[in-house]
């Protein structure tokens, strides 16, 4: 675990190794994808389908059964846009990283529904394009996981 130290010098290690894990998901699948850009829409589809407590966590809070819905809209997005440009701004996980270290206590690490939650600030980024596809408002979902929330999507 990173020094306290370290933490306030480099965002990256404020990180949790599960978001750390979702980086290197994500950026294989830009790659496969012919790009090297990595977007709050790729992270976002490595954490809701990693088959994990937080996966099924995220799903709920986005009113989804399965990863599936997640999935397919991810990729009409993907297809809607250059990989350049899926990201307004281009630096949106960036300052993701950047602003949810900077919101937690300085001896704390990064938790996965702080950050997909700071992700979803982004209103045009790849992430928020993402859940309004699939008719979710992002503030609302990025609301529900920062309070905990999260409800059996309905039927």
């Amino acid at each position: 675990m990173p020094q306290p130290e370290s933490l306030a010098r480099y965002p990256m290690e404020r990180l949790d190794s599960t978001i750390r894990e979702w980086f290197l998901v994500a950026q294989d699948e830009a790659n496969r994808r012919g790009s090297r850009y990595l977007t709050t829409g790729l992270i976002l589809i490595a954490a809701g389908t990693s088959k994990t407590v937080f996966a099924e966590r995220l799903l709920a809070a986005l009113r989804l059964r399965t990863g599936v819905q997640l999935v397919e809209a991810f990729d009409a997005e993907w297809e809607s846009s250059r990989p350049f440009l899926h990201d307004e701004p281009v630096t949106a996980v960036k300052e993701s990283i950047l602003k949810s270290a900077g919101e937690e206590e300085s001896d704390q690490l990064v938790s996965p529904q702080a950050f997909v939650a700071t992700m979803l600030d982004f209103p045009s980024g790849m992430a928020s394009k993402i859940l309004k596809r699939l008719g979710v408002d992002p503030s609302d979902a990025a609301h529900r996981l920062r309070s905990g929330i999260a409800r059996e999507p309905s039927p």
